[in-house]
């Protein structure tokens, strides 16, 4: 009766009658009757789950609170920011005489840059990035998503800030901050019952495993093959 109750519940649900229930569930390749051994599956891991493993899980407002404050402080990490970059390259072949000449027309474009002059401008005139000829704009860039010796820098800036010049294995990148987007976060009691429902699954899953570990410790097995000649 709790098969036939729960097939039609899902009858209701999606808006089926019988015939198309069981189109659809022949066309899986399966039974009707194949099809109500599933649901009684289902049903009867429910019924275990209620009684073996929910008496278990527990998931306190202290939990919820704890990780909404961990979280928006993860969210607030991982804001965004509009970049600009001044790319200097170097050679190839990395000749000595070559590298120092990036660095020279890299010093120059920070020392103008830092004495105010405009960013795009010189972006323009001494980027080899083809953002360069955009005014150096990146546009919108998430932290972790960089260079790591670039992520440090960018994400070290306030808002109209300019990096010192930062040397990589390809080149030097002069970096400014146009615009930090700090991540907005919703207050607690609007997210409350999201985040309780997902401690609550993590909670259970992690329960779940823990008392399958326990009759697998607990069970015995009698093997009843017979002794081979």
């Amino acid at each position: 009766a709790e098969v036939t109750q729960a097939i039609e519940d899902v009858k209701k649900q999606r808006g089926l009658d019988e015939k198309t229930l069981k189109t659809a569930i022949e066309s899986e390749g399966l039974s009707f009757s194949g099809y109500r051994e599933v649901v009684k599956g289902h049903l009867v891991k429910s019924k275990l789950f209620a009684i073996k493993v929910r008496p278990r899980v527990k998931v306190t407002e202290e939990d919820v609170k704890n990780w909404y404050m961990q979280n928006v402080n993860a969210a607030a990490a991982s804001s965004g920011m509009r970049l600009a970059a001044i790319f200097v390259g170097f050679p190839k072949e990395q000749k000595p005489d070559a590298v120092a000449e990036a660095r020279r027309r890299a010093g120059e474009a920070y020392a103008k840059a830092v004495a105010g002059g405009e960013f795009a401008t010189l972006a323009a005139q001494y980027s080899d990035d083809p953002s360069g000829k955009g005014g150096g704009d990146l546009g919108t860039v998430k932290k972790g998503s960089l260079n790591p010796a670039l992520d440090r820098a960018a994400f070290a800036l306030k808002e109209g800030q300019i990096s010192e010049p930062i040397e990589t294995d390809a080149g030097i990148y002069i970096l400014k901050a146009i615009k930090v987007y700090a991540a907005e976060a919703k207050p607690l009691k609007d997210v409350k019952d999201e985040i309780f429902r997902r401690l609550f699954e993590d909670e259970s899953e992690k329960q779940f495993k823990t008392w399958l570990d326990e009759i697998r410790k607990d069970a015995h097995i009698d093997i009843k093959l017979a002794k081979p000649e």
